[in-house]
């Protein structure tokens, strides 16, 4: 199977009106062959177009969009990148209720393998009205699950009045399997960007614990810092909520609103996947200090853009 990409793309003109269907078939027709070997491989799309007559911002983005703005009546900016399955990596276009009924279909089968007979979305016999995500039962065992992320939960108080119900029942049980939210941080609520000074402080400590001989925490003090800087320079009308994005969003994001060009982009997706594996308790064969000094350039660099 061919790797799919997502594409993005933003179609910046003069006056001349144009319908903003009509512009993503072109490039990606244009782009067969080039890079990519069909635009069937395309499974996810985000287009824009831009009036340039008018006045127009590219808050925190990279100098070759600047300068496209400046110089050209007409420009296209595109960006490329493979496509994350959704088992995996937290996904922007993955919502909620579609995480939420992935881990059902999943526990539903879990409960089939065991014996059980299950039925999704069911009425509970005694709470009318209540439709719950799974019923399963298996001789006088009879279990009610309900799936949900955090963010559904405290939009169904209900929920607990239900598990105090069918716990009362004679034979039954009440099971709540928590989902995480797609792309989003399981992080604590008291949250904040980190300011330029900040990031400073935490590129000299990178260098410092490099010099130590502390590669590997070098590292992540570098990676943190390419973060911080990259959702500082998100559009502001996107910051809020990249605040609490997992990595791959935020870097996503940063690439097709052109706030990073392409070869930025490729080193800290590399980058990424090395600290994916640091903070998860892996080690990386390579990692050394020529690895962490070019990080480290690339967090100054982000920094003092």
């Amino acid at each position: 199977m061919p790797r799919s990409r997502t594409f993005a793309g933003r179609f910046c003109r003069g006056q001349l009106p144009i319908d903003i269907d009509n512009i993503p078939k072109l490039i990606l027709d244009a782009m067969n062959g080039v890079v990519y070997a069909d635009d069937s491989q395309i499974t996810d799309l985000l287009s824009r177009r831009r009036d340039l007559s008018a006045p127009l911002s590219f808050e925190g983005s990279s100098g070759l969009l600047r300068r496209a703005a400046r110089e050209y009546n007409a420009f296209v900016h595109v960006f490329v990148s493979e496509a994350r399955t959704q088992e995996g990596h937290g996904v922007v276009i993955e919502d909620i209720a579609t995480a939420e009924k992935r881990a059902a279909d999943r526990k539903a089968e879990e409960f089939r393998a065991n014996g059980y007979e299950v039925a999704r979305n069911s009425p509970v016999e005694f709470a009318p009205g209540y439709i719950a995500d799974i019923v399963a039962v298996k001789g006088t065992d009879h279990r009610v699950v309900e799936v949900k992320t955090r963010s559904s939960l405290k939009a169904l108080p209900q929920v607990e009045e239900l598990a105090l119900e069918v716990e009362s029942q004679p034979d039954w049980s009440f099971d709540l399997v928590l989902v995480g939210e797609p792309g989003i941080l399981d992080a604590p609520e008291a949250t904040s960007l980190i300011d330029k000074a900040g990031m400073t402080q935490r590129i000299r400590q990178a260098e410092t614990a490099l010099s130590s001989g502390l590669t590997e925490a070098a590292y992540l003090l570098a990676w943190s810092v390419c973060e911080a800087a990259l959702r500082n320079k998100i559009p502001e009308a996107q910051r809020e909520p990249l605040r609490i994005f997992t990595s791959y969003n935020m870097l996503e994001v940063a690439g097709y609103e052109g706030v990073i060009d392409r070869a930025d982009y490729n080193h800290l997706n590399d980058a990424m996947k090395v600290r994916n594996a640091l903070a998860h308790g892996l080690g990386v064969d390579g990692l050394d200090a020529a690895g962490v000094t070019a990080l480290i350039e690339v967090a100054k660099r982000l920094v003092a853009e």
